[in-house]
């Protein structure tokens, strides 16, 4: 006999999810039980997106993605973060998106502009 299939597409809503980067502090236990100069080693940890924030660049990307992309204004995307639970600002969405505007596409878009630039002028350059 066959079978019959029936797909249906589900969508999962969007989901806030709490990251902890914990970072830890070694110390030598015998130096400190024999009164030597205890070396004190701290782990690394991954620097943030933005200092002092505690945006991560998969939320500023869908801020700025949604603002930019999807034309949804940081007042609506404000009210759709309360409804999660969330309050951020206004204030706050719009400096995620002023920061991460000129400290990550403005590198990336004048590398890329850059290297095609270049690459026009070396085609200029050898056409005689």
């Amino acid at each position: 006999m066959s079978k019959e299939i029936r797909k249906e597409l589900k969508i999962m809503p969007a989901e806030l999810i709490v990251v902890e980067h914990v970072r830890h502090v070694y110390a030598c236990r015998a130096c400190e039980l024999n009164e030597i100069t205890t070396p004190i080693i701290t782990a690394n940890m991954p620097k943030p997106v933005l200092a002092g924030s505690f945006v991560s660049p998969s939320l500023m990307a869908y801020v700025m993605t949604r603002k930019y992309a999807e034309a949804i204004p940081l007042y609506r995307q404000e009210q759709q973060f309360k409804n999660f639970g969330v309050d951020f600002s206004r204030q706050t969405l719009s400096n995620w998106v002023i920061r991460g505007a000129n400290d990550w596409l403005k590198i990336g878009c004048m590398n890329i502009c850059k290297k095609k630039i270049f690459c026009m002028q070396m085609r200029h350059r050898f056409k005689y």
